[in-house]
């Protein structure tokens, strides 16, 4: 499925919207921020880039900035719609909607390409903001492939909530909530990896130059991550190599390539300013 807006929560908005039309809690005609479908009103927390921004107001957004975490923009979010109940509330960090269509979209969809080349997922890597992706898809792998698939979450190494530390101020948008999410299931992954702003970054500006993919800077913290793991599985599986050819003819698998699938959530114009502050 294209993504016209060239981010992967373009599905999770129009999840969100189509099941709150079909709920009647959203009505076509008017304000979407007053339940019905023209102006999003959204408060955000006042860190993000200048072109996120300017790219919500050309969408027609209300834009309020909001100073602190992303956990202070939610906050906000939530006393704007108690100030106005008329208002629909999509809620992305607890909206079972946000998970949901990328367990029926995006994970059949890797799935699918995959099969069709008779190869097998042998890890996803995806950074974790809402956990949405990570959910969703972890699930449909999890479905097809159960434990054989290593799912690996993301987080800033300045905020390391979901392996356990406490919540902080970091650089890499888009990740990095401050707090665990309700539509995370934290059972679907196998393990945390914490990225640097600095990593981050470098894998950023590598997959620009030398890949001709323009991304975000948490594209490049997932990127990162999935290198990492790719070296860790290799590196493991030549020490059993190794240790077992002295006395038996090692399996196919343990020197077939491995199949990393690691999401690259938008691109990096949206965050030009920021890189060229560094």
């Amino acid at each position: 499925m294209f993504n016209v807006g060239g981010s992967v929560k373009d599905l999770v908005a129009m999840s969100m919207i189509n099941d709150a039309e079909e709920r009647g809690a959203l009505l076509p005609g008017g304000k979407f921020s007053r339940r019905r479908r023209e102006t999003p009103a959204l408060a955000w927390h006042s860190s993000v880039s200048v072109e996120r921004r300017k790219l919500l107001k050309a969408y027609g957004a209300e834009l309020t900035l909001v100073d602190g975490s992303t956990a202070a923009a939610v906050k906000k979010a939530q006393e704007i719609h108690t100030d106005h109940p008329e208002y629909f509330y999509a809620s992305q960090f607890t909206n079972p909607a946000n998970p949901r269509i990328h367990e029926q979209t995006t994970g059949p969809e890797i799935i699918q390409t995959f099969e069709k080349q008779g190869l097998h997922v042998d890890c996803f890597v995806s950074g974790v903001g809402t956990g949405g992706t990570i959910t969703g898809v972890g699930h449909a792998l999890r479905k097809a492939y159960g434990d054989s698939v290593a799912i690996i979450a993301v987080e800033p190494d300045a905020s390391p909530v979901l392996s356990g530390g406490s919540p902080g101020p970091h650089k890499i948008q888009g990740i990095g909530a401050g707090f665990i999410p309700e539509v995370l299931d934290r059972t679907v992954y196998n393990e945390v990896y914490r990225v640097s702003y600095e990593d981050a970054l470098q894998k950023m500006t590598i997959c620009g130059t030398q890949e001709g993919l323009h991304v975000g800077v948490s594209a490049g913290a997932a990127l990162h991550a999935a290198v990492t793991w790719a070296k860790q599985a290799a590196a493991s599986s030549h020490s059993t190599t190794t240790t077992t050819s002295a006395t038996t003819t090692s399996p196919a698998s343990a020197t077939a390539p491995l199949n990393v699938v690691v999401v690259l959530p938008d691109t990096g114009e949206r965050y030009l300013s920021l890189v060229d502050s560094e």
